[in-house]
């Protein structure tokens, strides 16, 4: 087991209600006090590059709003997205990839859609790939890709 991140400097309201966390596995080896902690939040992402004493927040709005390519309706805005989801390139330190899908209370007569960022400079700058495909589809595709 890890230990438990205490530190909160800088943080309040929705940024401590936290749905899922990440420790990057790429800097695992580094001293506790330089580890990469990532959060997915109520406001967005949080994230720590020196072992949680200080915390960097990336809005819901930073990463933009989603452009919905199944063209069968208008897209969710931002505040529609509330499911986070974090991973980072193996091969890439800076890219880091965020999994955002729209509520359940979006839009009642379509399935939850799924949208793709992500950062090849660390949260500094977002990219959408662009996709707003249903989130059965997209995951039948994660399941074929990790049957690959």
């Amino acid at each position: 087991g890890g230990t438990p991140v205490t530190a909160n400097a800088g943080l309040s309201g929705g940024d401590l209600n936290v749905s899922m966390g990440r420790l990057n596995p790429n800097f695992a080896h580094l001293p506790s006090g330089q580890q990469h902690y990532w959060f997915a939040c109520d406001t967005g992402v949080i994230f720590s590059v020196d072992g949680a004493a200080t915390w960097n927040k990336i809005a819901k709005a930073t990463l933009g709003n989603p452009t919905n390519t199944a063209g069968d309706g208008s897209p969710p805005d931002t505040d529609d997205l509330d499911e986070i989801s974090i991973a980072f390139d193996p091969q890439d330190v800076r890219r880091v990839y965020v999994l955002r899908v729209t509520d359940s209370t979006w839009n009642a007569s379509f399935d939850p859609r799924a949208f793709l960022y992500f950062t090849d400079d660390y949260g500094s700058t977002w990219l959408s790939f662009g996709i707003g495909i249903q989130w059965q589809q997209l995951k039948k595709l994660i399941m074929i890709v990790v049957l690959s």
